[in-house]
C-alpha cells in the first residue's frame, strides 16, 4: 500500500518537473504547461484518495506522507 501511494507521487513529480522543462518559447507552451498541471493534479489526488482510504484499513500506515 505505501508503495501505491509512492507511485502516485512520483509520478506527480515526473508530470512537474515536464511542465517545468517547457521552455517559454515552445509552440503551444501554454497549452502543455497546462496539460502538465492537469496530469499532475490527478496523480495527486489519486495519491491523496489512497492514503485516504488505506488510513481506514490500516490508521497506523507508515510512510505515505
Amino acid at each position: 500500500m505505501q508503495w501505491t501511494i509512492k507511485y502516485f507521487q512520483h509520478q506527480e513529480g515526473q508530470w512537474e518537473q515536464r511542465r517545468s522543462a517547457i521552455a517559454n518559447d515552445a509552440i503551444g507552451a501554454a497549452g502543455l504547461r497546462c496539460y502538465a498541471a492537469k496530469q499532475g493534479g490527478l496523480w495527486r489526488r489519486f495519491a491523496e484518495k489512497a492514503k485516504a482510504m488505506f488510513r481506514l484499513e490500516i490508521p497506523d500506515l507508515q510512510g505515505a506522507d
